[in-house]
This record gives C-alpha cells, sequence and structure tokens, in this order.
C-alpha cells in the first residue's frame, strides 16, 4: 500500500496504490463498487484495476481528512462536536439506505476467520493456548472464534451494508 500524487498545481491529488493476490483485490474492488453503487460519496472512485497471472493492483481515491478514531482522540470541543454529528449523519443515512427487513445469519466470524492469518500475524499475542486465573479457564482466541461460529448461533431480524458486507 503506498500514496501516490497524480497531475501537478492545483490539480495534482492523492491516490492509493495496493498491489497483491487478485482474489484479495478483486474482492476489495467490489466492496468499493457495491458501496459507490448503493451510497455514492461514502467510498473511494476507483482508478484502475489490473490483474496479472497471480497478483494485481489497485488504484483508487485517496479520501482526504481526518479519521473518527483521530478526531476521538485528539479533537476538542466544536471540532469533536462536528464530527460526531457528521458520523452520526452518515450512520443514519447508510441505515435508512441499506436496511433490509428479514432474518439474516451474520456473517461476522467467517469475515474474521478469513483474516485470522492476518490477525495473527499482526497480534501473534493472541495465538496462545489460553490461560488459568484461579478455578477459571479463559479460552484461547481460536476456541472463542469456534465458538462463536457455531451453528445454532442466533440469527439477527434484519441487515445493513457494513464494510461491503451485510451483517
Amino acid at each position: 500500500i503506498d500514496r501516490v500524487s497524480a497531475g501537478g498545481g492545483s490539480g495534482e491529488r492523492m491516490l492509493v496504490f495496493k498491489e497483491g493476490a487478485n482474489a484479495k483485490l478483486r474482492e476489495e474492488k467490489e466492496s468499493i463498487e457495491l458501496w459507490n453503487e448503493r451510497l455514492p460519496g461514502y467510498a473511494p472512485r476507483i482508478y484502475s484495476f489490473e490483474e496479472g497471472p497471480e497478483h494485481g493492483a489497485i488504484l483508487f481515491e485517496h479520501i482526504h481528512g481526518r479519521t473518527i478514531e483521530d478526531c476521538l482522540l485528539s479533537a476538542e470541543g466544536a471540532e469533536l462536536h462536528d464530527a460526531q454529528q457528521a458520523l452520526f449523519a452518515a450512520l443514519r443515512d447508510i441505515w435508512q439506505k441499506t436496511l433490509a427487513p428479514g432474518p439474516r445469519a451474520p456473517r461476522f466470524v467467517a469475515q474474521l476467520r478469513k483474516r485470522l492469518g492476518e490477525v495473527y500475524r499482526v497480534h501473534p499475542e493472541y495465538r496462545n493456548d489460553g490461560a488459568q486465573l484461579g478455578p477459571l479457564r479463559v479460552e484461547w482466541f481460536d476456541e472463542l472464534v469456534d465458538r462463536a461460529e457455531r451453528p445454532d448461533a442466533p440469527t439477527a431480524p434484519f441487515g445493513v451494508l457494513i464494510h461491503a458486507e451485510r451483517n
């Protein structure tokens, strides 16, 4: 992942360049396209997408601004209030435009499992054998994921679009 500049002078814009496995980049491209189709303005514009034999590349718009995390941790007063109001308005808009009634099986555990290798690469401390606190056994992370994925897990009464998935 890298940021690149395109154009020059006042027409300069920042772009994000990513390269990686075709399947992963294709999934990201489809996710961005879904958001742009359903909720224009919430996802970046894709400028280029190329697939090679095994790896590909995607070039998309860098959306300038502060993250909500940054605002929550460092903004104060009116700036924090404005950031919160913008977040609440966006969440209401997303909710209203993507709400789909009817039972849904949550897919967040499958999404987590698909990314678990990368999670362990970034947070190797999550891969452990659990712990014992007096008489209480604390399950290891894989066991917790397995329990959350059980077939009798409850369904949700509706679905909304989050991170390109309806959960």
